[in-house]
């Protein structure tokens, strides 16, 4: 999953990314997703591990 936002002001990543990880990890939502094996298959995939979830800092380049 890729994503990104741009708020004013300074920010601390590692506040950040700890908080978060802490939602990625205390939602099942995020937990899971579904992959088509053909047209009337549909595999669920599921992370074991919510621990294994972590969201980093990536450099972006204009």
């Amino acid at each position: 999953m890729l994503f990104t936002w741009h708020l004013p002001g300074r920010c601390n990543i590692r506040a950040m990314n700890y908080a978060i990880n802490a939602h990625l990890r205390r939602h099942d939502t995020y937990h899971s997703w579904f992959e088509f094996d053909n047209a009337e298959h549909i595999v669920r995939h599921t992370i074991a591990d919510p621990a294994d979830i972590e969201v980093v800092q990536a450099e972006h380049q204009n």
